[in-house]
């Protein structure tokens, strides 16, 4: 930077500012934020508690990570919420786990580009999406504070969904300026919320103000001209409007392609000359690859307070899938090659579900025969196994009635059997999207190869 300053000699050279040799080790957190372990911000905790507004904390704290470049706030902010939230990636993480880092995040920009600039809020909300979360997104300055604050309450009773904010440093005082991070907990009595703040390196997590927070999300990011925002983050449930389904659908990552892929082209050679249906459906379990297995799961009531209606739903929808001949052929091929072969890579109740929903990515059910071999008849005795049959199948039916009349559709999704048609539904609907979008990409790749 050139000297401008009129009668000072501008041959010299205006030092530039650096960091110091010796680095950083974290920095004082200025007011108005409270520290999370201070005694003032225990008692807010306390508080929240009490009014059973931290309720996504204690998911979020199983969870919370630094993030790992200076950068990486939004995509420390996204790896904190998958994990929270139990998405499945689809692929290794270390050894033989399946677990979210930031460099899985590898969707809409390319990790290096983040590391150089970190993330717009189109890009960071780009890469939720891509990772099959559910996202409702709202910009502070086409919302008010007022819907941050009820928006900041339904997540923090919850744990199915978590709020995120994206706001301005230095809005609160502090060093820097644009950063990302959830929220953990809200005291009603004082509207504060708990910022978990993924840079632990720089501040802990910290208690500010709902207007404070909102006025720091106001700040135009220098980037974009436009204002900074929150985000709540979930999970797509089988039945988008059904608070009782029993089955999260993760898409993304190639996971229907994949599973085509596995149950088309690789699994039939797995299977040939298999003599049992519970070795066939061993033989599948073991091999499904990370992206297929991980394409659906089971919600667990065990997580859910007793009492709760929730539970009580899933828990009779875990008794039927438990009764399925998938499911007691799958365990007692468990029991009988475990020992032998080795672990499952997920749950029996989510692989029996994916087991029941996949082959309705299947054209007939001679496709699924020729993959499960002896198995087969399990899986198409549930009914309506295959795209033929959901054809003009009640999945259908249900997916155009939640989609038309959404009071009606709990009922429509009362047992496990309708979760099951309603996610052979989306999944159907979603490749037919996929295919026409590869259609559409053919064809004006040939366009372009004419001309």
């Amino acid at each position: 930077m050139s000297c401008t300053v009129p009668g000072k000699d501008c041959s010299k050279q205006m030092p530039v500012p650096s960091l110091p040799i010796g680095g950083f080790h974290r920095r004082p957190l200025p007011l108005p934020a409270i520290a999370f372990s201070s005694p003032a911000g225990k008692e807010l905790f306390k508080l929240a508690l009490a009014q059973k507004n931290a309720e996504i904390f204690f998911h979020l704290s199983e969870a919370f990570r630094t993030q790992d470049e200076p950068t990486f706030c939004g995509l420390g902010t996204l790896v904190t919420v998958l994990n929270a939230l139990e998405v499945d990636p689809g692929q290794i993480w270390k050894g033989a786990w399946r677990w979210y880092a930031e460099t899985m995040l590898d969707c809409c920009v390319d990790i290096e580009e983040v590391k150089r600039k970190g993330l717009s809020w189109e890009e960071w909300l780009c890469v939720a999406r891509c990772q099959g979360l559910a996202v409702k997104a709202h910009r502070a300055e086409a919302s008010s504070v007022e819907a941050f604050r009820v928006a900041v309450q339904s997540a923090c009773v919850s744990d199915t969904s978590v709020l995120c904010v994206a706001y301005s440093r230095a809005a609160l005082g502090q060093s820097g300026d644009g950063h990302y991070s959830p929220i953990g907990a809200y005291e009603a009595e004082s509207d504060q919320v708990l910022i978990m703040d993924v840079a632990r390196f720089k501040h802990p997590p910290h208690w500010v103000t709902v207007e404070t927070m909102f006025e720091a999300m106001l700040q135009h990011d220098k980037s974009s001209g436009l204002s900074r925002g929150f985000a709540t983050f979930g999970r797509p449930v089988a039945c988008k409007r059904c608070p009782f389904s029993a089955l999260f659908v993760t898409v993304g990552r190639g996971r229907l392609r994949a599973t085509e892929t596995f149950f088309r082209e690789e699994l039939p050679r797995l299977t040939v000359g298999v003599a049992s249906a519970e070795e066939a459906l061993w033989i599948t379990a073991r091999h499904l690859p990370p992206t297929v297995a991980s394409l659906l799961s089971v919600r667990h009531p065990e997580t859910l307070p007793e009492g709760q209606p929730i539970r009580s739903h899933l828990e009779a929808k875990h008794a039927e899938l438990a009764a399925t001949s998938v499911y007691v052929a799958l365990a007692k091929a468990e029991a009988r090659f475990r020992k032998r072969d080795g672990p499952l890579p997920a749950s029996i109740p989510s692989i029996v579900a994916l087991l029941l929903v996949a082959p309705c990515l299947f054209d007939n059910d001679a496709t699924v025969t020729a993959a499960l071999g002896p198995a087969a008849p399990l899986l198409l005795e549930f009914g309506g196994a295959t795209r033929a049959a959901n054809d003009d199948d009640e999945g259908q039916q249900l997916l155009q009635h939640q989609q038309q009349h959404d009071n009606d559709v709990v009922k429509a999704c009362a047992s496990f059997s309708d979760d099951v048609r309603m996610a052979r539904g989306m999944l159907i609907d979603m490749a037919s999207s996929v295919k026409i979008a590869s259609a559409m990409e053919e064809s004006c790749a040939h366009c372009t190869r004419k001309e």
